[in-house]
């Protein structure tokens, strides 16, 4: 009986999100559609800036064991142009803004480690052409690095390099796209509001 009530704890700490946006009414339909029902047209998109490996990982868990493929920009086109309708077809696309650090320091080894496939928007103006190797988890997975290591990262280098980028496209996992050039503020109004200054809130 202990056993019994320390594996239902286990799995409601596990699945707790996910059964109260089941519960809710939050799950997305494309989650909980009936078998045999119309798919929705379209394929979902998931947007992400930084990583945070352990919560990543638990989203490529889930994608996997419930039989979703990732989807490159090429894939995700093709699936916009000619939808599947059946049901059958489970099929979502990461995409990840900036290339920031953890791109290359969390979410790429753990993408090979799910077989997932990514679209990564890079800023091209600002990418630093650093030849410093910087570890990523593979390396801490293998002893190589200390996980104080891997986080000093974020204060030398907050993005993905030249570097790291060659290394992800020849991967085949990851699909480089354009961010714009500098990811320049670009005013929509005739009238000034405001200039770009230190505290300036770029969503107000």
């Amino acid at each position: 009986m202990r056993r019994l009530r320390s594996s239902l704890r286990a799995a409601l700490t596990k699945n707790g999100p996910e059964l109260q946006a089941f519960l809710t009414g939050r799950m997305p339909s494309f989650v909980t559609r009936a078998n045999g029902r119309a798919a929705p047209d379209g394929v979902p998109v998931f947007f992400f800036h930084d990583v945070e490996p352990d919560r990543f990982e638990a989203q490529l868990r889930y994608l996997q064991s419930n039989g979703y493929a990732t989807l490159d920009a090429d894939q995700l086109e093709a699936r916009l142009r000619h939808p599947d309708r059946s049901g059958r077809d489970r099929a979502v696309a990461l995409t990840f803004d900036d290339a920031t650090w953890t791109f290359w320091a969390h979410a790429f080894p753990l993408l090979r480690r799910y077989q997932a496939r990514a679209i990564l928007f890079v800023i091209s103006g600002i990418v630093p052409d650093d030849p410093v190797s910087y570890p990523n988890l593979e390396d801490l997975w293998a002893g190589r690095c200390s996980a104080a290591e891997l986080q000093a990262r974020a204060r030398v280098q907050s993005l993905c390099t030249w570097r790291e980028l060659r290394a992800l496209h020849e991967s085949g996992m990851v699909d480089i796209q354009s961010h714009s050039l500098t990811h320049a503020l670009v005013p929509v109004s005739a009238r000034t509001e405001d200039f770009v200054h230190p505290g300036f809130d770029a969503g107000a």
